[in-house]
């Protein structure tokens, strides 16, 4: 594992290394009120082209933390981690070999394979081996994948999906229906997002989750998905190597789930509304069994959060918390 400098000298070493990059942005001149220019000034900055999108544990990310860091300083924050600004955060980078790697539906019709990136994007979470695979796993449709009590909503009520590949739909129930009496209407809570979906998957045992994208409800279109899922992912280093998440997680275009359901027996349209409708039940999606199979080229680095604080001016053992990463 790479060794982590601390503090600016980190940000010293790198801007040597990096020698013929852009310059980094200034810092802007600001007050201490609250206001839309000096924070639209801060973004501008941080989203500069010189930082190359601060991909975690990237030399332009490191970059990135160091101007950060200095920001903090000179609005007259104290460093949050001892005498330093920074913390380590050791980190892992996963990245998946399309060419060898391969996501399949099979059915009385035969196994059909998805086009990577054009039908579906796949990655996995799991990094205890380069390779990992799920063979022959029952489909399951879920609905929106969602376990809200205070909703009175269970996508997965009455069924088992220990082992099995659930497709989901993305955002909400009562979003495509326009129903403002079922979560927040139009407003996207958090069960809504891709990572809740994989996340109860998870919970409920499930080997993997396909996510339905639709550009009105997930606010992007497919080139986005592509874009987000096709470079390395990260994650926090985990003890059991990311093993209590789902080993799938995918996407597909609309026009590959409707093509999906058709072999399954399914009514796609009918489904998808249905599933806006309180008391709708998951149900198998006829014979048809995903395989899987991903190679992907682990990194292991230690990327930094940034960190400065502002004691109390009464209670100075109580702290005021600023953080980035």
């Amino acid at each position: 594992m790479k060794t982590a400098l601390t503090g600016f000298v980190l940000a010293a070493a790198l801007a040597v290394a990096g020698g013929g990059r852009a310059a980094e942005p200034a810092h802007p001149n600001t007050v201490a009120a609250i206001n839309a220019a000096d924070l639209a000034a801060r973004i501008k900055a941080v989203s500069d082209d010189a930082f190359q999108g601060r991909g975690p544990g990237t030399m332009a990310g490191e970059r990135a933390a160091g101007w950060i860091a200095e920001e903090m300083q000179r609005i007259g924050l104290k460093p949050g981690n001892g005498t330093s600004y920074f913390q380590q955060v050791p980190a892992v980078s996963i990245s998946l070999d399309a060419a060898h790697s391969s996501l399949a539906v099979a059915g009385p019709d035969g196994m059909i394979s998805f086009q990577y990136a054009e039908q579906a994007m796949w990655v996995t979470p799991h990094y205890e081996s380069a390779d990992v695979s799920i063979a022959n796993a029952p489909l399951v449709f879920a609905g929106y994948g969602v376990v809200a009590p205070e909703e009175n909503w269970n996508d997965y009520a009455g069924i088992d999906v220990k082992g099995k590949v659930v497709v989901v739909l993305i955002n909400d129930p009562g979003f495509i229906t326009h129903d403002a009496s079922l979560f927040k209407g139009r407003a996207m809570t958090y069960y809504g997002r891709w990572t809740y979906k994989y996340e109860e998957a998870a919970r409920q045992g499930a080997a993997g989750v396909i996510i339905v994208h639709e550009t009105e409800p997930a606010a992007y279109g497919w080139q986005v998905v592509r874009t987000s899922w096709a470079g390395a992912q990260s994650y926090l280093e985990a003890p059991d190597k990311n093993n209590s998440m789902v080993a799938l997680r995918a996407w597909i275009t609309e026009d590959s789930a409707k093509t999906l359901f058709k072999r399954a027996g399914l009514d796609y349209a009918a489904l998808r509304i249905a599933a806006n409708k309180r008391g709708f039940k998951p149900m198998p999606m006829g014979r048809l069994t995903v395989s899987a199979s991903m190679h992907s080229t682990v990194t292991r680095t230690v990327t930094r959060n940034v960190v400065g604080v502002i004691p109390g001016s009464k209670h100075p053992d109580d702290f005021v918390l600023y953080t980035a990463h």
